[in-house]
């Protein structure tokens, strides 16, 4: 039982890392009060 809780948040921390390390086509907008941050469609994967 304790393997697969180590393997299984193994797991869960590879995938969050993934998550976070790809780079996702974005912009910030601003009109000096409101900050807005958008993620833009890829030009090959759609969103």
């Amino acid at each position: 039982m304790k393997k697969i809780v180590v393997l299984f948040s193994a797991l869960i921390c590879i995938a969050v890392t993934a998550f976070t390390i790809a780079e996702f086509p974005q912009t910030d907008i601003s009109n000096g009060i409101i900050k807005a941050k958008l993620y833009l469609p890829d030009g090959n994967e759609g969103y």
